[in-house]
């Protein structure tokens, strides 16, 4: 091999080997509809933290070198944004993304190093199956294992970022994981209708105790909820309209709160507070019940439906704010 030969190939192999260990990344943003001389890149490897704030230069160009750990980062227009669009970012990358303010939050336009990862991000939520696959209990082991041998077959064989590789993976199967937690909760539940509900006793906030025999003769419609748990306080509001919307009829409106016994002047409180209406119960946390052993309420809100005679409808009914939910009571209540 000839000295300038030598030279040439030494000199590729350097910029080569230069390339692969930059300790940056340099991202360059072109942004239809701009609405501001700002943009804000975020880490949220742990919590989210500032990272850097690109201006926009003559050309009306956002670009930047950035150091960060690879992992997702968060884009936003304003400091205080509550919209953000999502990419991956790992140093060596040199990104360049388009998007509209007009649609902030939606899709981008990926090119250059690191377009290929951002590219999948986008496209393998996509891949997930729906909730279809959740009612069909016996189809879901080949549809489930078809969908997942599809997600991951996105990712193989790619020339991908080894941590992006890594995460994305490990986002798959988490995903995965929760389609199949969510199916087999859904199964353990549907065996729970058309039998019937064991009965409770419980502390009524107007005095002394409940029972669910005492609501025999009536549909019951249940919310199980705690003054710590918010989306089961955004809740509130819809099951009030509810309950204004078919007072008078055969129907009652049970709310029972899971919060600790020690909480009971908390409970108290926010029920004053919200004006919540209907029948206000308190599962006492100090004694394991019937009722909440054979419901497995892990997570809250949940909603359980049952029929005048204490047969359960449906042990994860639809939520207040669920429109359909009016039609569903009404099509008992008209029966």
């Amino acid at each position: 091999m000839n000295k300038v030969l030598f030279m040439l190939v030494a000199l590729l192999i350097t910029v080569n080997i230069s390339s692969q260990d930059k300790k940056y990344a340099t991202v360059e943003f072109d942004v239809a509809n701009q609405q501001t001389d700002s943009l804000f890149i975020w880490s949220i490897e742990n919590k989210i933290v500032l990272l850097k704030i690109l201006k926009k230069d003559k050309n009306g160009v956002f670009k930047d070198t950035v150091t960060v750990k690879p992992t997702m980062h968060l884009l936003s227009y304003t400091r205080n944004s509550s919209i953000y669009n999502t990419f991956y970012l790992a140093n060596g990358f040199d990104l360049k993304i388009s998007l509209d303010t007009n649609k902030w939050g939606g899709p981008m336009q990926f090119s250059g190093k690191g377009a290929d990862e951002n590219n999948l991000f986008q496209e393998v939520p996509n891949s997930f199956p729906d909730d279809a696959v959740l009612t069909d209990d016996k189809n879901f082991k080949t549809e489930f294992d078809k969908a997942r041998k599809f997600s991951l077959s996105l990712i193989e064989g790619k020339k991908l970022n080894p941590e992006f590789y890594t995460e994305i993976k490990k986002q798959i199967e988490d995903q995965y994981l929760r389609i199949e937690t969510r199916h087999k909760f859904k199964v353990a539940q549907n065996k729970l209708n058309n039998t019937v509900s064991p009965n409770f006793s419980f502390i009524n906030y107007k005095g002394g105790q409940s029972t669910l025999e005492d609501f025999k003769g009536k549909y019951v419609y249940i919310d199980i909820w705690a003054t710590w748990c918010a989306p089961c306080i955004r809740e509130i509001p819809y099951l009030q309209k509810i309950e204004e919307l078919y007072h008078g009829e055969n129907i009652a409106f049970l709310s029972i709160s899971s919060d600790q016994y020690s909480d009971i002047e908390k409970w108290k409180k926010m029920i004053v507070t919200k004006s919540m209406s209907g029948v206000q119960l308190l599962e006492d946390n100090r004694v394991a019940t019937a009722f909440s052993t054979y419901f497995n309420v892990d997570t809250i809100p949940r909603f359980i439906l049952i029929d005048p005679k204490g047969v359960i409808i449906d042990s994860n009914t639809l939520r207040p704010s669920d429109p359909l939910l009016i039609g569903k009571l009404d099509g008992l209540l008209n029966k």
